[in-house]
């Protein structure tokens, strides 16, 4: 059955959420760069906020549904009324602040905190209560366009990020500070892959590679990066001693 309809979005919407207790509300951001909210069920426009200069990539709700957050194109986060979708609050700290797109939001409303990942290759705690950055996290000691990033959410024990490559970064909630690297992180490929050798009799370490051109080195079932300087698919590779390894792929190149 129908649950309404989110009418008054002009642009391909990017992002929405849900208000879990009553009164119900839905909240959506888009590329006309208007935050909507919508009450119900059966759902209806309420109101629309035009603050952002830029897409609005990312709006998430509180825990206890009393206020959102909205993140955008434009370097800014604002908070809103849950129930109203009223501004309330510009979130700004030109020393600490992202300097480029924000691309996702999560909060910690039991912990005060809120968390944002941008593509300046950072992820940034927040203090909902003093209105400024208390902690900027890194992936790398020397970030690259692949360390942007893209997602960022709260876990029970961890926080976690996910970088422009599909890297998963995780880090422990209760020894996060200022500039720390992660504690873990998970690579894979995010593309097909393509071939696969392994380079010992226990077959427990390997390599892979995909159609993107990545090389990854498998050991005990952690993956790490291999620099194969190729631009598309790779079709073999040929384990030539250890782990010395020569690839073939579309790209013209061995």
């Amino acid at each position: 059955s129908r649950l309404g309809d989110l009418s008054g979005i002009t642009k391909p919407a990017l992002t929405c959420d849900f208000k879990k207790e009553r009164p119900y509300r839905v909240v959506t951001g888009s590329e006309d760069f208007g935050v909507n909210i919508y009450s119900g069920p059966p759902f209806k426009f309420l109101t629309s906020e035009k603050t952002h200069s830029g897409y609005v990539n990312c709006v998430r709700y509180s825990e206890s549904g009393s206020f959102y957050l909205s993140v955008g194109s434009d370097k800014k986060i604002f908070q809103f009324n849950g129930e109203t979708g009223e501004m309330m609050h510009l979130f700004e700290d030109e020393a600490l602040g992202h300097k480029s797109t924000i691309l996702s939001v999560d909060i910690s409303e039991e912990r005060g905190h809120f968390m944002t990942a941008s593509n300046d290759k950072t992820v940034k705690i927040w203090s909902l209560e003093e209105k400024r950055v208390l902690a900027t996290l890194k992936v790398s000691e020397n970030p690259q366009i692949q360390d942007m990033q893209s997602c960022v959410k709260y876990l029970p024990d961890r926080v976690f990020s996910i970088s422009n490559d599909g890297t998963l970064n995780f880090w422990n909630r209760n020894e996060i500070d200022d500039g720390i690297l992660p504690h873990h992180r998970v690579i894979g490929h995010t593309a097909g892959v393509s071939a696969l050798r392994y380079i010992d009799e226990s077959k427990t370490n390997f390599l892979s590679a995909d159609s993107h051109g990545r090389i990854l080195l498998w050991e005990s079932g952690v993956a790490r990066r291999v620099d194969s300087k190729h631009t598309a698919q790779i079709l073999d590779l040929v384990i030539v001693q250890g782990t010395i390894a020569a690839s073939a792929a579309q790209d013209d190149s061995v």
